[in-house]
């Protein structure tokens, strides 16, 4: 079966100017990529590619310099198999990749893992059958598949068997969570009644019959978001809560919090909440307004700032409430964007986790709920159309600083033009650099006080399908095709290639 793909043909130039900022391009006009995954050190991008055949994905392993050859990962598949886009390919934590494909029975998508450097030939996971899901434990160790809407635990390297993981009625299972640890699964099921959905918890090896968590009212929107997508599973750090959206068909959406060992003491949190770096408490937005902090556990809410600390500011009409909430990395602020009641975005604020009177409005009123980053001690965000991009020090003091302005054309529906480094340092963004005019590919710093450097020319029009910045290098994906360039353009942007 062939893979899932977009098919954006591409023109092939055998032969461009070669000089920083220039693209060395594809002499394959049909090539295309799909899937890039890093390894959690970042030194390396895993992706597939139809490198030898059309429409026949293969899978690859390359060096994040992509003047390095790539090592081929998958074995031979049979006439007809690939890998899959969806779901995407995972690289553990453990250097292992997980991917879906058809490789044995053409149609029959199974799943598999590899090393990540090729050093040892691929294991199949999951035993016939197409798989709908799976995910990765946090330690790397361990995978959940979902086949048929049935749960299945197993070992990534594939030593040990195949454990069904099931409720006592065996019933569907449509989204679910590991454990911090890797041992335990927190899944959700449906049963026929007036309360559908339960949610479940057991040893992730299926040693243990599943105990039962709580029942869940689950309003799903659909042709917007699915089951996994609307209860949002999730676990505290400790291992000892699970967390998930419950739904009504008012439209009122809350969190809940429920320890996984099935005691069900429990309390109901506001939606609009985020949950701390360290994994053990929210902050969340709630009517005065005003910004509060609560365990993840339940208990009393610690107020961050005083009862209506959020201006009314000229043009907002009714109540204002914190809308989406944002943590520093180190955990020490909390960033937030402000609504009024039409949904009007009033500004983007922060306060000191340890609390304040009043929180700081860092900019506003416009659009502003696109932050891209909170780290480096700077926020960095997108507002209007044309979506220009500023940062500004996340304690405020002096104005916004402007990075540059994200050509909206560029972008393929779904995908991204714009990327932040994971220290918050380095913006790369495809468009146009403060006072520039050409829409191109540029590295600058979250400061501003560098100029923009020139990484692609984008002598061929292609839309951008995301950004990602690893090791010094920027890996994007334009149209099809997947390039790796310095951030200091020391070399020309290349591709990924075997």
């Amino acid at each position: 079966m062939k893979g899932v793909c977009r098919t954006e043909s591409l023109v092939a130039f055998a032969a461009l100017f070669l000089s920083p900022g220039a693209t060395a391009y594809a002499t394959q006009a049909t090539l295309r990529y799909h899937s890039p995954a890093f390894s959690a050190d970042g030194s390396r991008v895993v992706f597939a590619c139809d490198a030898s055949t059309d429409d026949v994905y293969e899978l690859f392993s390359s060096p994040i310099d992509p003047a390095a050859p790539a090592v081929q990962l998958n074995a031979p598949f049979v006439a007809g198999g690939d890998v899959q886009e969806y779901p995407p390919l995972v690289v553990s934590s453990t250097g292992r990749v997980v991917y879906v494909a058809d490789a044995l029975v053409d149609g029959v998508n199974e799943l598999f893992s590899v090393p990540v450097d090729g050093s040892l030939a691929p294991v199949r996971l999951s035993l016939g059958d197409a798989v709908q899901a799976f995910e990765v434990s946090p330690t790397g160790t361990t995978v959940v598949f979902r086949r048929n809407d049935r749960l299945y635990g197993r070992a990534i390297d594939g030593s040990g068997p195949v454990a069904l993981l099931r409720t006592p009625f065996n019933h569907p299972v449509y989204a679910d969570c590991i454990s911090p640890d890797g041992t335990h699964v927190v899944y959700l099921s449906q049963r026929p009644g007036p309360y559908p959905y339960q949610l479940w918890s057991q040893p992730i090896d299926a040693s243990a019959d599943p105990t039962w968590l709580a029942d869940v009212s689950l309003a799903v929107n659909w042709g917007i978001e699915d089951e996994e997508m609307a209860v949002a599973l999730q676990f505290t750090s400790d291992g000892q809560h699970a967390m998930f959206t419950e739904s009504y068909t008012t439209g009122a959406r809350y969190r809940r919090t429920v320890p996984v060992d099935g005691s069900l003491s429990d309390e109901p949190i506001p939606y609009f909440g985020s949950l701390s770096p360290e994994g053990t408490s929210l902050v969340f937005g709630r009517n005065g307004p005003a910004l509060f902090e609560m365990s993840a556990a339940g208990g009393p809410a610690r107020p961050l700032c005083l009862p209506n600390c959020f201006e009314m500011l000229p043009g907002s009409r009714g109540y204002r409430s914190p809308h989406r909430v944002y943590f520093s990395p180190d955990g020490n602020w909390v960033v937030c964007t402000v609504v009024d009641e039409s949904f009007h975005f009033l500004g983007l604020y922060s306060v000191p986790r340890a609390g304040a009177p009043r929180p700081t409005r860092l900019t506003g009123p416009g659009w502003f709920d696109n932050v891209l980053s909170t780290a480096a001690n700077r926020v960095v965000f997108g507002s209007g159309n044309p979506f220009v991009i500023e940062s500004i020090p996340i304690a405020g003091g002096v104005p916004p600083v402007a990075l540059g302005r994200v050509d909206m054309s560029l972008i393929t529906g779904g995908g991204s033009a714009v990327g932040v480094s994971l220290d918050g340092e380095t913006l790369v963004f495809a468009g146009y650099p403060t006072g520039g005019s050409s829409s191109d590919l540029y590295a600058v710093p979250t400061d501003g006080l560098g100029l923009p450097v020139l990484l692609d020319g984008l002598a061929v029009f292609a839309r951008f399908n995301g950004v990602w910045i690893r090791n010094g290098f920027a890996v994007y994906r334009r149209g099809d095709l997947l390039y790796g360039v310095p951030l200091d353009a020391s070399a020309p942007a290349l591709l990924y290639h075997d």
